[in-house]
C-alpha cells in the first residue's frame, strides 16, 4: 500500500479539512486520509489504482485547488 501526500490550495479551517477528508475517502481505491490545513496537506493510501483527475475532481468540487503533484504518484 503507497502511501501519498499532496497540497490542497485554500483549506484553512477544519471544515475544510473535513470537506476534502471525505470526498477522498469516497475515491474508490483511497483509504486513510488525512487533510491538515495549516499546512495544506493531504496525506492518504493508494489501496488501488487512482486517476488523477479523481482526486482533482474531489478537489476542485470542494472549492478547492490542487496544488503539489509529486512525481511518484498516478
Amino acid at each position: 500500500m503507497e502511501t501519498m501526500e499532496i497540497r490542497v490550495d485554500g483549506m484553512t479551517c477544519s471544515h475544510c479539512e473535513k470537506t476534502v477528508a471525505d470526498g477522498l475517502s469516497r475515491v474508490p481505491g483511497i483509504g486513510g486520509v488525512t487533510a491538515d490545513a495549516a499546512t495544506g496537506r493531504v496525506g492518504f493510501h493508494l489501496d488501488g489504482p487512482v486517476q488523477r483527475q479523481s482526486i482533482e475532481n474531489v478537489i476542485t468540487e470542494a472549492g478547492f485547488v490542487l496544488g503539489v503533484w509529486p512525481d511518484r504518484n498516478p
